[in-house]
């Protein structure tokens, strides 16, 4: 850790990192308290952090350009990733749920809104989703399928090349898209991308598309 006055002969600190859940393992998505061992201010985040941040004498401001509190920022972005990447190799609800937890409501202070924002881009960069052919993907390379394009529960346009490209439906069970996966960047699918997906699919497939008599 940076030198800090305040924190004199400590160069650790500790991040954690808190993701509510219901009794059934459902996420809970409200907005949390951060705290610095008691509740310094809700800053919009879905999920609770806990650390030992420099605050101003009101103990609800972080003062401006501290490098101990940078330094706090970036591990606290590290350390969301690592609870992703265990929530992926575990399985279950979370693996699903996590992204709900990137809803966030802007909080107006320049710390926690860059914090957000410096979470949401790396997240971006990483194999982090499930597409669903079951590998993982970059979230801006899959699309949603809403029901619209969709038939018995499966899309309309079904092959391995495109179920890589499509996310696993275990993320949306209300068919539509959770506002922390558009901030991801996931898209929804449209007319003019299932067109141009129609057009790849009949190219690479080369599928009969004929009608045949019995």
């Amino acid at each position: 850790m940076p030198t800090e006055p305040k924190r004199e002969g400590i160069h650790q600190s500790e991040v954690t990192l808190a993701f509510p859940v219901k009794d059934d393992g459902s996420a809970i998505i409200h907005e949390q308290q951060t705290f610095t061992y008691l509740p310094v201010g809700n800053y919009g985040f879905r999920f609770l952090i806990q650390s030992d941040f420099i605050l101003l004498a009101d103990r609800e401001r972080l003062p401006q350009g501290n490098a101990w509190n940078n330094k706090l920022a970036e591990v606290i972005v590290k350390a969301y990733w690592n609870a992703v990447e265990r929530f992926n190799k575990i399985g279950g609800s979370l693996q699903y749920s996590w992204p709900q937890y990137l809803e966030r409501t802007p909080s107006r202070d320049a710390f926690w809104d860059s914090l957000d924002a410096e979470l949401v881009k790396y997240l971006m960069s990483l194999r982090v989703l499930e597409s669903r052919s079951g590998c993982f993907q970059v979230p801006d390379t899959l699309v949603f399928i809403p029901p619209e394009f969709c038939l018995d529960d499966a899309p309309l346009i079904d092959c391995p090349k495109q179920r890589a490209r499509h996310l696993a439906a275990d993320y949306t069970p209300q068919n539509c898209l959770p506002l922390g996966l558009g901030r991801l960047g996931v898209k929804t699918m449209n007319r003019k991308r299932f067109i141009s997906d129609f057009c790849d699919w009949v190219s690479q497939e080369k599928p009969d598309l004929g009608s045949k008599s019995p």
